[in-house]
């Protein structure tokens, strides 16, 4: 019993390394790494990959803003230079 709980041990923290490594590698190429982010949505980029069970996939995915959960409405470019915003949608 105590072979197998030190492998299991030994498992989780390789698979820990692994995702870290995973999630950083996403980010220094751009992409997000699934964080989600109020007035933002996720869109696919990059290349289209079909994998070994025949899966569509991205090579990453980039956020956008999305216009509806704006939380302030920039009335014009000077209004944005000078900080001055007006409530929409809180």
């Amino acid at each position: 019993m105590n072979m197998k709980g030190l492998i299991n041990e030994l498992y989780l923290d390789d698979l820990k390394k692994k995702t870290i490594r995973g999630l950083e590698e996403q980010k220094s190429r751009g992409y997000t790494a699934g964080e989600k982010v109020y007035g933002y949505y996720t869109k696919p980029s990059g290349k289209l990959i079909v994998n070994k069970k025949g899966q569509q996939k991205y090579d990453g995915m980039v956020h956008k803003i999305n216009p509806d959960k704006r939380s302030y409405d920039w009335k014009d470019e000077k209004d944005f230079k000078t900080k001055k915003r007006t409530a929409k949608n809180i």
